[in-house]
């Protein structure tokens, strides 16, 4: 994905002036976000599974 988001803005920064840094930092934040949502879901199922047993 981070490959694919590079080569984007390596074909298009002369046309919208996109600033490189700012795609990846937001890209990053993202990719955090829903990989903490990952966790918290995966931890809230466990929980919630263990009480059944």
């Amino acid at each position: 994905m981070l490959t694919l988001q590079a080569t984007m803005l390596a074909s298009f920064q002369g046309k919208g002036g996109l600033d490189a840094n700012r795609m990846n930092a937001v890209t990053g934040m993202v990719v955090c976000v829903l990989i903490l949502a990952l966790g918290v879901s995966m931890i809230r199922y466990a929980f919630k599974n263990q009480k059944d047993n």
